[in-house]
């Protein structure tokens, strides 16, 4: 009696089709990789604009509490003693600290501005203060970097206050009563790579108690 022999193996069909379900999974998981890491750097770049502001304001803080506030009604300030001001722009504050305990010596003015070479596009809602790269023209000391930051002037010294270089736009104010430094701050930042081109921001406004 003939022996029946029976094939295994697959088909052309079969493999065709495995190959489709397998470029299938391929293609998804390609594309939630791809997406995890770009929520990975934009987390990411998040987390160090925040980090960034956090620092810029807490050196911000650290020179001006100590600033001359303005003097309380039916009061005036001691010879040589400058009150706090902010500029017309809200760019920039000039104040003045007392040099000893007496609270009868003051420093000489003291101005902290916010600088930025980025070039603003009024057009573009999300980049009114620039697009956060270094364009053609925009190096305007020449340092290879795009500056924008806080910098601080007492003396003969000047020097940026703080790390951050992420400022896309800082404005000060005073309170009503004088009493308080109120800083709102924007920093940016341009993300490129794995797809993207998409700008970033964070917003936060701090109040700073004057304690003088």
């Amino acid at each position: 009696m003939p022996r029946l022999f029976q094939r295994h193996g697959f088909t052309l069909l079969e493999l065709m089709m495995a190959m489709a379900v397998l470029g299938i999974v391929a293609l998804i998981s390609g594309s939630v990789y791809v997406s995890t890491y770009r929520s990975t750097l934009i987390n990411s770049a998040a987390n160090d604009l925040q980090r960034e502001v956090r620092d810029a304001l807490s050196a911000l803080n650290a020179e001006v509490q100590f600033a001359v506030k303005p003097a309380r009604p039916g009061l005036t300030l001691p010879a040589g003693a400058q009150e706090i001001t902010v500029s017309p722009d809200g760019r920039t504050v000039t104040y003045v600290v007392p040099t000893d305990l007496t609270g009868q010596n003051f420093s000489d003015p003291i101005t902290i501005a916010f600088e930025t070479e980025d070039t603003p596009i009024p057009e573009n809602v999300n980049e009114e203060f620039g697009n956060a790269v270094l364009d053609s023209g925009e190096d305007q000391n020449g340092d290879g970097i795009l500056n924008r930051r806080l910098v601080l002037s007492r003396d003969d010294e000047t020097r940026a206050l703080g790390s951050a270089n992420s400022l896309a736009d800082v404005t000060f104010s005073l309170s009503p009563d004088g009493s308080m430094l109120i800083v709102n701050v924007t920093a940016t930042r341009r993300i490129r790579g794995a797809g993207l081109d998409q700008l970033i921001r964070f917003n936060t406004t701090s109040n700073i108690y004057l304690m003088n």
